[in-house]
């Protein structure tokens, strides 16, 4: 969906997919093939990427986002939440890029935003259950085990269950946002610690 929702964080920043961004995309999601094998295969053509974004362009309550570092300017991931339907919407589509510190910060500003800006009550993500890294990173946070959904996902012709876990905003205001704003001040020092001695 075209929209203009945007947030800026200590360290990276949430801005809308543009047209142009369809190859960072391609290379972002193509990057690590073993890091990225519980995501649905996408072509590495930019002119197919940019189809499929025209027509995300279209789509109502769909909001996609790149994860911009706001020292460099440079894009370093990917996020989004869609299929947004009686105040609660699914969060996905996040590929971070493998050497990117971005990803708490980049998940406390999605959530942000949707309950912040758009006025949503809950976003919820579906994770394959072999996907121990990311479930774990779920778990971490705070976000809550609602269910395991079986066959939820066909990927490469093979079928994978997946985990459902969530956040309304009592959740994530009382544990995941404290969690993920002490992760994001920690990685913030770090950079900045670094950017010092250059």
């Amino acid at each position: 969906m075209k929209h203009n929702y945007s947030k800026e964080g200590l360290l990276y920043r949430l801005r809308p997919v543009e047209l142009s961004d369809a190859g960072f995309i391609i290379e972002t999601r193509l990057e690590d093939a073993e890091r990225n094998r519980f995501l649905h295969t996408i072509s590495d053509s930019v002119e197919e990427q940019q189809k499929w974004l025209t027509e995300y362009f279209k789509r109502p309550g769909d909001y996609y986002f790149v994860v911009e570092n706001m020292l460099t300017g440079l894009p370093e991931g990917l996020i989004s939440f869609y299929d947004e339907k009686d105040g609660s919407a699914y969060w996905g589509r996040w590929c971070i890029k493998k050497d990117s510190l971005a990803a708490a910060e980049s998940v406390n500003l999605l959530y942000q935003i949707a309950f912040e800006q758009v006025g949503l009550n809950e976003l919820y993500c579906r994770t394959v259950v072999n996907n121990t890294g990311v479930v774990s990173f779920h778990e971490s946070i705070g976000e809550k085990t609602r269910l395991i959904i079986k066959d939820e996902f066909l990927i490469d012709g093979k079928y994978f269950d997946a985990i459902e876990q969530y956040a309304d905003r009592g959740t994530y205001y009382n544990t995941v946002k404290p969690t993920l704003d002490r992760q994001s001040e920690m990685i913030y020092r770090r950079a900045m610690k670094k950017l010092a001695k250059q």
